[in-house]
């Protein structure tokens, strides 16, 4: 399938061009790759494929576009995708939430994401899984970055409270491929229709979701309700493992410290974590 035709590039604006959100620019997301520990695939061959994930399959849903180019250091005016260690050598290496131009940044954490495959897979199976790890988490990253860019996006539930605009969430770990990469499942925007019914519609790219707001059992969604935001996860398993993730750095750890909304009480390193579970039938 030849790529859908794309506008100007946002690097290719002026310095005082517009907004995020501009329909007008297609943004450039710079892929950089900045880490000690070795990338297990082709950053090349990785972003070819990841073009694609945007291209045949998040654009049509979202109606977002992106050009991914792999780069040396993060450009002008350009977003930016970074391959680095952990949260600390990001912020060492000055890379937080935004790029030094106030653009979208994502980052995505070798070290991290290398630690947790080792404790959960076979060592003969560790290569392929820490590649899927990698691939799968940087393809959540890059859609949640073109859906929501600025972090601040919420749809409201009636009765339930705001559901953060976090379209990889709800799905998290599950996926497919394309060239042999593993790429997420993201949610449509049927997922936030309350008005559909069970089994009416697609509600996510892999069709594991069977209705409005249903969370699979190694998803989660960030809710702001009674006055703070909760994580609340698609199964007890997924809860146990959610309180041992280091979330530093995360989207939604951004979104807690947005504008003059409470901070969730769920914090790193503490015994304190209350995020809550429902099963698929919630």
């Amino acid at each position: 399938m030849p790529p859908a035709p794309h506008g100007p590039t946002m690097r290719g604006m002026p310095k005082s061009a517009p907004s995020l959100f501009s329909s007008t620019v297609v943004p450039e997301i710079s892929c950089v790759y900045a880490a000690t520990i070795p990338l297990p695939f082709s950053l090349a061959e990785f972003v070819t494929a990841a073009q694609r994930f945007i291209d045949e399959r998040l654009a049509p849903v979202w109606g977002v576009e992106a050009r991914l180019r792999v780069r040396r250091k993060t450009r002008d005016g350009a977003w930016a995708l970074v391959f680095v260690d952990t949260e600390d050598q990001a912020s060492d290496d000055g890379w937080h939430d935004l790029t030094e131009r106030g653009m979208p940044l994502a980052k995505v954490f070798l070290r991290v994401l290398s630690k947790e495959t080792r404790e959960t897979t076979a060592k003969k199976m560790f290569n392929r899984a820490f590649r899927d790890a990698v691939t799968l988490t940087a393809t959540h990253e890059i859609a949640e970055m073109l859906v929501d860019p600025a972090v601040t996006l919420c749809v409201q539930r009636p009765g339930f409270g705001l559901y953060g605009l976090e379209v990889a969430d709800p799905c998290e770990e599950d996926g497919f491929r394309i060239d042999g990469f593993q790429m997420t499942d993201f949610v449509y925007p049927s997922w936030y229709e309350t008005f559909h019914t069970p089994g009416s519609t697609t509600f996510d790219e892999c069709g594991k979701c069977h209705r409005p707001f249903q969370i699979l059992r190694n998803g989660y969604a960030s809710i702001y309700r009674k006055g703070r935001w909760r994580d609340h996860c698609g199964s007890k398993a997924k809860l146990k493992r959610f309180r041992k993730e280091d979330r530093r750095g995360h989207r939604t750890r951004q979104r807690k410290r947005a504008g003059g909304l409470k901070r969730s009480v769920t914090e790193w390193g503490t015994a304190a974590v209350t995020g809550t579970y429902r099963t698929e039938s919630a």
